[in-house]
């Protein structure tokens, strides 16, 4: 029985390897098989005991402590994002917006979807798709040249939009006044007279003359409405006054402040030539570069093309050759009560009746409503502002 228990005693000191080489040493070590049963001298020594124990120490091992010779840890790199694009659906406001880590996997992947997955494959944009340039990410896209194609297409398209449309954004934004007139229970038809103030000189109504701008008539009774169109556009005409002193032009040129243009040519040839831009002036200046007297007329311009008309509202005449005639426009509008004169009506002398009104068109709005009143009591007319437009 005592040898059964010195065989089993696991608590028996163990024997240490002797020398392989000395006399009667015992070959055996402590983890060497005794009998038919292996038992490990030392927790941990049985390979995946140990195995298992570095993996749990490794896993609770803190980053702090991990090896100081190891490799840096290498985290997997995310795909950059080159561009956006937006799916377009036909069903109107239904757009769906996908965010796109590889431009031409997912590009390519509805009508060609193992077509084009060498990095040497052109990048086209498929039916159904279209391409989204947004500014704050124009300096990270990188872009095939043929996606730079498409980019100049659609830049082109957009630059030649914008240069069509630009003479209407223009002519909308200089056409911006417009003035409703209302008139209610009038007790005949009046006409009222509108003129833009002249320069105040020395030579009014000696060599220069306003022109009757607009004829406007309110019938009696009832009520009734008339619309005028400031269009700030200014021209220099080429002035012929027939026997009823109604002005015409048969050449026009439009001009801005500060440009100089020039009439020439023989009798029968006005023309105007290439308009010039003057040195520190804002005044319009119109030269007679021909060998006769000519009559010169400012006005207003609408419209373009052959579509375009004149309206004259000053004229100086008898200009004389290598002479030149200069305005500083102000459009002060003053309306009159008379149905003594016509639109285009050269003004010979003042106007008998007094003016009724009088506006600067520059400081009203853009559109604007006026009431044209008569007083019942002495007969006398007023345009006042109206509540509404």
């Amino acid at each position: 029985m005592e040898s059964n228990l010195s065989k089993h005693n696991l608590h028996a000191e163990p024997r240490l390897p002797l020398d392989p080489g000395s006399e009667g040493g015992d070959q055996t070590t402590p983890s060497q098989s005794r009998g038919t049963t292996t038992i490990p001298a030392y927790p941990g020594d049985a390979p995946e005991e140990k195995e298992q124990l570095d993996t749990k120490y490794e896993a609770k091992k803190p980053l702090s402590d991990y090896r100081k010779a190891a490799l840096p840890i290498e985290r997997p790199q995310k795909p950059k994002v080159k561009a956006r694009y937006e799916e377009y659906s036909p069903r109107g406001d239904d757009l769906e917006r996908r965010r796109m880590g590889d431009p031409r996997k997912q590009l390519f992947s509805v009508d060609e979807p193992e077509a084009r997955e060498d990095s040497e494959a052109d990048y086209r944009l498929p039916v159904g798709y279209t391409f989204i340039a947004r500014p704050w990410a124009l300096g990270s896209v990188e872009a095939h040249p043929e996606t730079n194609s498409v980019i100049e297409l659609v830049l082109r398209r957009v630059l030649t939009h914008i240069a069509l449309i630009t003479p209407l954004i223009v002519q909308l934004i200089m056409t911006s006044k417009t003035m409703n007139f209302y008139a209610c229970g009038l007790q005949k038809d009046t006409a009222v007279m509108l003129v833009f103030e002249p320069p105040k000189t020395d030579k009014l109504f000696r060599d220069q003359f306003p022109v009757v701008w607009k004829v406007i008539t309110f019938r009696a009774k009832g009520n009734a409405k008339a619309m005028v169109k400031y269009v700030n556009r200014l021209a220099f005409g080429y002035a012929q006054i027939d026997q009823d002193n109604l002005v015409d032009a048969a050449a026009w040129v439009e001009v801005k402040s500060g440009d100089i243009c020039r009439i020439t040519g023989g009798p029968g040839q006005k023309r105007f030539g290439e308009v010039t831009r003057g040195n520190n002036t804002r005044l319009l200046v119109c030269k007679n570069s021909t060998d006769n007297r000519v009559s010169l007329s400012v006005g207003f311009i609408s419209g373009d093309g052959p579509n375009q008309r004149y309206e004259p509202t000053l004229v100086w005449t008898g200009v004389g050759s290598k002479s030149n005639v200069s305005a500083q426009f102000t459009p002060t509008v003053t309306a009159y009560v008379t149905r003594d004169y016509k639109s285009s009506e050269m003004l010979r002398g003042e106007v008998e009746t007094s003016a009724i009104w009088t506006c600067n068109i520059n400081e009203i709005d853009d559109v604007t409503g006026w009431n044209f009143i008569e007083d019942d009591a002495n007969g006398g007319f007023s345009i006042e502002p109206a509540s509404r437009v």
